[in-house]
């Protein structure tokens, strides 16, 4: 079932609940100093480390709701854990701060109804605001590393970034005017080179705009400029493709070749590539004209288990952290 373009699916785990998509936002993190150049999250400051000024933010966060007026939004973490990942070897790997936020919005009155008796159990007021918990996972690489990795759980349409973003740079904005804390997306290169590295390419799809004029006229079709005609040309399961072809994916995203060179069809000169790739249960298309809006969310409800209509921590936690290491494989920091 869906409503409002959100997929709701039901799981019977143990409670007769219903359960949004769950999900994992990557982005990569960096601190800025006054000329926009990136600081050393070791050293934001003289001993300190980004994680530290992090740790301060989430304690203080710990003590009540915060209200965002602007906002209509309500926060208040709920806990935090950290740690350090080291290797076989004993040597340190990263560390990362993980924990669970609670979030909601308020400024409009509703009724709560009963699914199961029909009727209204609560009338909701513009100053109450229903809260969800979600997951944050922030990860740390060791040595001078200027980006990291940070994740934030989503469920549904629901999320954490915008309150979690806004009140951290608040925070870091208290205590160093000249530096700028901002969340970004991971780079298309950092991406798709896990889809290279992990997943199964099974389909190529090439795209190419108008039909020539010997096909129109045969076929009666209109040669009106917004008539949106194209001719599209799909290779189902490519086997053998990315022995060669990922090296040439790997060139595009380094601007070493253009993307229209990546596949090559005699007589078909197309416009746009996409590749599609599944990955365990998830399915990824990756559109190699349009890199720069690719949009990172790993979809997790298959591998959590529910507890009151949410997702488990100790799963998505887990998940958090074996999405962030392949991350940060891909960005070269471990």
């Amino acid at each position: 079932m869906s409503y409002h373009g959100i997929k709701w699916q039901y799981i019977n785990v143990l409670e007769d609940v219903f359960m949004n998509k769950i999900g994992l936002a990557v982005y990569g993190l960096n601190i800025y100093n006054a000329r926009r150049r990136k600081k050393m999250l070791d050293t934001v400051d003289s001993g300190i480390e980004f994680l530290d000024i992090l740790e301060g933010f989430l304690n203080e966060g710990k003590k009540e709701f915060d209200t965002d007026n602007h906002a209509e939004t309500v926060f208040r973490v709920e806990n935090t854990e950290r740690n350090e990942i080291f290797n076989e070897e004993g040597q340190k790997l990263y560390s990362y701060i993980s924990g669970v936020v609670k979030t909601g919005e308020f400024g409009t009155e509703s009724e709560l109804v009963n699914r199961k008796t029909k009727k209204v159990t609560h009338n909701k007021t513009i100053d109450e605001a229903e809260v969800m918990p979600f997951a944050f996972f922030v990860a740390m690489p060791c040595g001078n590393i200027k980006r990291g990795i940070i994740i934030l759980q989503t469920e549904g349409r629901y999320g954490m970034k915008m309150s979690f973003e806004k009140r951290l740079k608040k925070y870091m904005r208290n205590l160093y005017p000249d530096l700028d804390f901002a969340i970004g997306t991971i780079s298309p290169k950092e991406y798709i080179e896990r889809y290279l590295r992990d997943g199964f390419l099974k389909e190529i799809r090439m795209i190419k705009y108008g039909i020539p004029n010997d096909v129109s006229e045969r076929n009666g079709l209109s040669k009106k400029p917004d008539a949106n005609i194209y001719e599209e040309r799909i290779i189902h399961n490519p086997l053998g493709f990315l022995d060669a072809g990922a090296e040439k994916i790997r060139e595009t995203l380094n601007n070493q070749r253009l993307f229209t060179s990546i596949v090559e069809v005699p007589g078909f000169d197309y416009d746009k590539l996409k590749f599609k790739f599944s990955q365990g249960k998830t399915n990824k298309t990756i559109d190699m004209t349009n890199l720069d809006s690719i949009t990172i969310i790993e979809d997790i409800t298959d591998k959590v288990g529910v507890k009151n209509g949410h997702p488990l921590y100790s799963a998505v936690k887990e998940e958090m952290k074996r999405t962030a290491e392949e991350y940060l494989n891909g960005m070269g920091s471990l």
